[in-house]
């Protein structure tokens, strides 16, 4: 593993190789705006979601009448990234399939992860590859959890653009029932102590939209994307001064999921040789 620095004259960015995972981000004031992995409230900082986002049913999937496990989120987060393109405001890593991907996701890929700094603005952008002479299932997503007390007086979530987006609700078992979809009538949505004791706030979303967490007065994280769906998240019941803005392009199975992969509600396929591109970016207030 190794610790990459990128600086401008406004942020110090960190990331890990391990896992291509923002690790902190410390602006023009010396504070730092990366949750620090409180080890007994969540031990990550911004974990990339890949080849899945969200849980599967049981734990696995179905492909060409072979079953394969998959834990939840996938397993790019815990892999080891190669530096392919650095300067002081830009990285570029990269994680290609090998064996041990190919027991548990039998496809070759490239997924290149890029981090530029603009100002105080964030931008990752997402790239994969399918390398392989089949059709390749997969989602991506992040997961960075940012430092905000939302439990403090008048903390809320505010979208942009409420017309464009859904919400969706979890079941008991962590997963998606797509067949609930709540129209969200405000762009303030109050945050409190309660607020994730049914886990993540979950929305579909229609074109580029903007997240932000902070006060009527000030927001202090503005996340932009045009993911399709997107996830709100924080610890529960133990808590911590933290919020996860979540871009998804891929979602948890449904309740009723029959498992197989190409079946999967919200995955994405991309044919031999196609490329996906993505991005989102955080601005930092």
């Amino acid at each position: 593993m190794t610790l990459i620095t990128l600086k401008n004259n406004q942020l110090v960015v960190k990331i890990s190789t391990l896992g291509a995972e923002l690790q902190s981000v410390v602006d023009q004031s010396n504070q730092e705006r990366i949750w620090q992995a409180q080890a007994d409230v969540w031990p990550r900082h911004a974990p990339v979601l890949f080849p899945i986002v969200g849980r599967l049913r049981d734990n696995h999937y179905r492909l060409n009448k072979q079953v394969y496990e998959l834990g939840q989120h996938g397993f790019a987060r815990d892999c080891e990234f190669e530096v392919v393109n650095q300067q002081d405001s830009y990285v570029t890593l990269k994680l290609q399939a090998d064996r041990e991907t190919q027991t548990v996701y039998p496809f070759l890929f490239t997924l290149e992860i890029t981090f530029i700094l603009h100002d105080n603005d964030l931008q990752v952008n997402y790239s994969i590859q399918n390398h392989g002479q089949e059709l390749m299932p997969f989602a991506i997503g992040g997961h960075p959890g940012f430092v905000f007390d939302y439990q403090q007086p008048q903390a809320q979530l505010i979208i942009e653009n409420p017309q464009q987006v859904q919400r969706l609700q979890f079941t008991a078992n962590n997963l998606i029932d797509q067949t609930q979809l709540q129209a969200v009538s405000t762009r303030e949505i109050a945050l409190n102590s309660e607020s994730f004791d049914h886990d993540a706030w979950v929305y579909q979303s229609h074109g580029m939209n903007s997240y932000s967490i902070g006060t009527p007065d000030h927001y202090q994280i503005k996340m932009t994307t045009n993911s399709p769906y997107f996830g709100v998240w924080s610890a529960y019941p133990k808590k911590g001064k933290f919020i996860c803005l979540e871009p998804w392009w891929g979602l948890a199975d449904t309740e009723d999921s029959d498992g197989q992969i190409f079946h999967k509600f919200g995955i994405n396929q991309l044919q031999p040789q196609q490329l996906f591109n993505a991005s989102w970016q955080v601005t930092f207030n």
